[in-house]
């Protein structure tokens, strides 16, 4: 059964209502992000169902203490939105799109030599191996970061929850240590033009960037992790 039902205290700039769909999932429009949706058990806001002219999916991942509540039914309750400085915080990093993707160009290919500080994936260190993906992939191995830009595809910006865990970095030529938050995450794949994989066709690949546009971590994919 579908329903409408009004939030409290709605924000001028974005929608008030959210309605709850009959596959089990609440809809939210927004103004900034188009249709969020949340399914039942998943406490996220996320435009996963993409239409097919979205290039990425975002996220917003949201704190489940709201359904811990005794008695708490799905259909009947509203979850909550983003709060306002998270919405604003996500249009920043949409707003950063390009700056991020020349980050990731430069960082993971400072981790394929060995020079990224917090390396630990199979491509750490491993030049020779990323080279025999590019050569199957009849690629010529990317030099510098303005050579691995183009291949790299931004696939989904997600908002993490404010978390104590600190990721430390150590700069391999001073050896300064500094600790840092992750706030974002962003998967992103290695590909051809024409859409062939190039690297990690399985899983993709992922980094998480702190509240200064950072990037402290590498790994597979939000979803393989």
């Amino acid at each position: 059964m579908g329903g409408k039902r009004k939030l409290e205290e709605p924000s001028s700039s974005e929608s008030t209502e959210q309605v709850w769909l009959d596959d089990d999932t609440w809809k939210w429009n927004n103004p900034d992000f188009g249709q969020l949706y949340m399914e039942e058990g998943e406490c996220q806001w996320t435009n996963r169902f993409m239409q097919e002219d979205e290039r990425y999916s975002i996220c917003f991942e949201m704190s489940s203490d709201f359904e811990e509540v005794d008695g708490y039914d799905w259909e009947s309750t509203t979850p909550p939105l983003p709060n306002a400085k998270a919405r604003q915080q996500m249009k920043d990093i949409l707003a950063r799109q390009d700056s991020i993707q020349q980050t990731i160009a430069k960082n993971f290919l400072d981790d394929w030599h060995g020079k990224f500080p917090n390396g630990g994936m199979w491509w750490s260190n491993s030049l020779e191996t990323v080279r025999e993906d590019f050569d199957e992939a009849n690629v010529a191995m990317p030099k510098t970061p303005d050579e691995l830009e183009p291949f790299i595809s931004l696939s989904e910006f997600r908002l993490l929850l404010p978390s104590e865990e600190q990721t430390t970095k150590k700069d391999n030529d001073s050896g300064k240590a500094e600790s840092s938050k992750a706030v974002f995450w962003v998967d992103f794949g290695v590909a051809t033009k024409d859409g062939k994989t190039i690297m990690e066709e399985e899983h993709d690949c992922g980094a998480t960037f702190d509240k200064d546009y950072n990037c402290i971590k590498f790994s597979y994919s939000y979803a393989a992790n």
